[in-house]
């Protein structure tokens, strides 16, 4: 296992602010307080890849659907980090009857 600086790692995934955000909690979390963390590189690559997978086909979803999706609903869900209710929510997007249905499920 790599010992891996989660500031030299965050700095390799600068994509988008929000996405860099997202990163950025995920790995300070599961640092919980350490500077350093074992734990394979390819492990944070694969949270942070299926968070922004998630991310996207949920917002892929909703607009293929309902056309537009609101910036303030869009943002809730770039914020969100949790990949378990994610794929909730990628779910609900699919399910869902309305854009405001959807909103609902995000509170």
């Amino acid at each position: 296992m790599a010992v891996v600086d989660a500031s030299v790692w965050i700095a390799g995934f600068r994509e988008s602010d929000a996405f860099h955000e997202q990163a950025q909690y995920i790995i300070q979390s599961l640092i919980a307080g350490q500077e350093r963390i074992n734990m394979p590189a390819i492990a944070f690559t694969e949270v942070a890849g299926a968070i922004k997978r998630e991310t996207k086909a949920i917002l892929h979803t909703l607009t293929k659907r309902f056309k537009t999706v609101p910036l303030s609903l869009e943002k809730i869900v770039r914020g969100i980090t949790d990949l378990e209710r994610l794929e909730q929510l990628a779910d609900d997007a699919f399910d869902c009857e309305s854009i405001e249905e959807f909103g609902k499920a995000l509170t």
